[in-house]
């Protein structure tokens, strides 16, 4: 995951191809980004259980991640 990495940002490297994205372009890569997201999450929990010194996330990984994971779930209730 990169520094910073969030939804907004993967959708906006996603949408970087097109100059003047289409809506139907710019519905997919929100979909697209959050399942992205959604896999960076998935590999950084599976990962931190596994690092011997028990901060492999960071606190600003964390707090990013946190953020991030309520934007989802205010988008999906």
């Amino acid at each position: 995951m990169d520094r910073g990495d969030c939804i907004e940002s993967i959708q906006r490297r996603l949408l970087s191809k097109s100059a003047f994205p289409s809506y139907e372009e710019i519905y997919f890569s929100q979909i697209e980004a959050e399942d992205l997201f959604r896999m960076q999450v998935d590999i950084i929990h599976k990962m931190s259980v596994l690092d011997p010194i028990g901060d492999w996330m960071g606190r600003r990984a964390r707090n990013e991640l946190i953020r991030d994971q309520q934007v989802l779930r205010k988008r999906t209730e």
